[in-house]
């Protein structure tokens, strides 16, 4: 959520990008002067190459934004965006070089060039991080603002005021009927909501802000928007529906309306999805025409001298919007008339002792990027349920259901948090599905790559739910 991009904000962000057109300059400068940026020299001269790098960072930084200099901002999501910013960089130069037919012993010093630049962006939005931190403790730089309605009502949002200071953001006191039990920070009460409107007016000259969160019925409301008005603090509205949705939500007018959706998606955006399925793509079929033919034929005379029956299993998995496919594994059980009902259980009869191996070592999903690569799944997300699963699970668990909005993956979040394998217990699944949701309305690409890592860390370790 980020509140209120006020001028100094703006301007903020427009000094961000132009400090950072000047180290793309400088470092294509100090490879040039180190005789190891040759590109410039062959196509179109140092200055016409120089001006193409900087005109294709401009138009990705604006197109991706900038997040360091908000006051509601994580560390993660100021990483994502340079990052994102560097991915299409990366993508947009290097194909118009590769449009530019550049020899492929060129691409050495690019590539030098790409990594250096990666690290100076991510290191100069954490420093003005640290600097706008410092800039909103001052006291003159800082916010003052009052809550009119039950704190209870925007508490994620009251908490963050008063417990975090570097937001810049000071709380001299709420508005409410009766005492907040959820005010955890002794902010006092000032009064009645009935008497905001007469406070705001005579302490206006100390006030920025004014958040209500009464219903709309209340005609303190009102009293309270146009007092605000009035004397030039600024007033926002909060709507109260987290008595009953208790995520974050994503807001949007339509056709002139005021909408909050139910959860905010970031797989929605297209350019999300785009940068998720390019991702998929390259590594998928890296893999499959490199390392997974070796391994198919290894793990293919394993399985074939293990038990007979096909090297490949094939079961239909319920997949994005609901939609059924054919999901591929190595086939690590004697065939038998259970598979499409019952999961496996610990030492399980049916899975044998190849099946043991290729099981607990991940090996059996490999296949699956095979699904990857046509579209059917994504090497990260919600992992596919057997059809009779998702129609048992669907009855029994509030909100499953919602873990079929994106694709499913070879592996999830849920996975390397402690849900993997069998679910004995309903309360397994249910934790299963609430880590599923958390990725789906969390989702980034640096969250994709731990996840992976954190994979292939269990492949190499023993984990007690692999079998």
């Amino acid at each position: 959520m980020y509140l209120d991009e006020t001028v100094t904000d703006k301007c903020s962000r427009f000094i961000i990008l132009l400090l950072e057109l000047l180290i793309v300059n400088a470092l294509l400068q100090v490879l040039t002067w180190a005789d190891f940026m040759s590109v410039g020299r062959i196509f179109w001269g140092p200055k016409r190459t120089t001006m193409l790098f900087s005109l294709g960072y401009a138009v990705c930084n604006l197109a991706v934004g900038v997040v360091a200099h908000y006051r509601f901002v994580r560390g993660d999501q100021i990483l994502r965006h340079a990052l994102l910013c560097m991915f299409f960089y990366v993508l947009l130069t290097s194909g118009i070089l590769a449009l530019l037919k550049m020899p492929l012993w060129m691409y050495k010093p690019v590539v030098v060039f790409y990594v250096l630049l990666t690290v100076l962006v991510v290191l100069h939005r954490f420093v003005w991080r640290q600097g706008f931190k410092a800039y909103r403790l001052q006291p003159r730089h800082r916010h003052k603002v009052v809550f009119v309605g039950p704190v209870s009502n925007a508490l994620p949002l009251f908490e963050e005021m008063t417990g975090n200071p570097y937001t810049g953001y000071d709380v001299l006191g709420y508005f409410a009927d009766e005492p907040d039990a959820d005010n955890q920070h002794d902010v006092p009460r000032l009064g009645s909501p009935a008497e905001a409107a007469d406070w705001i007016t005579d302490h206006h000259y100390m006030l920025h802000q004014a958040y209500c969160t009464l219903p709309p019925e209340r005609e303190e409301a009102k009293q309270v928007l146009h007092a605000c008005e009035n004397h030039l603090v600024r007033f926002f509205v909060v709507p109260g529906v987290r008595n009953y949705v208790t995520h974050r939500m994503h807001f949007e007018f339509l056709r002139g309306v005021p909408v909050l959706s139910l959860r905010y998606e970031p797989l929605e955006l297209l350019p999300n999805r785009m940068l998720k399925r390019t991702f998929d793509v390259l590594v998928s079929g890296l893999f499959l025409f490199t390392l997974f033919p070796l391994i198919y034929i290894a793990v293919a005379i394993a399985v074939k001298w293990s038990s007979p029956g096909p090297v490949l299993f094939k079961q239909q998995r319920s997949g994005q919007d609901g939609r059924v496919f054919w999901c591929y594994k190595f086939r690590s059980m004697r065939l038998n008339k259970e598979s499409d009902e019952k999961q496996a259980t610990a030492n399980d009869p049916r899975v044998t002792r190849v099946g043991h191996f290729i099981r607990r070592t991940n090996i059996d999903e490999l296949p699956q990027f095979i699904n990857v690569l046509r579209g059917e799944m994504s090497i990260v997300g919600p992992r596919p349920h057997m059809i009779k699963h998702t129609e048992q699970y669907s009855q029994l668990i509030d909100k499953y259901m919602v873990r079929h909005y994106v694709k499913p993956g070879i592996t999830g979040w849920a996975q390397v948090s402690g849900f993997r394998g069998e679910t004995r217990e309903l309360w397994q699944m249910e934790g299963r599905v609430k880590k599923d949701i958390w990725y789906i309305e969390h989702w980034t690409l640096v969250l994709d790559l731990f996840i992976i890592y954190k994979t292939v860390v269990q492949m190499f370790k023993h984990d007690p739910q692999a079998y």
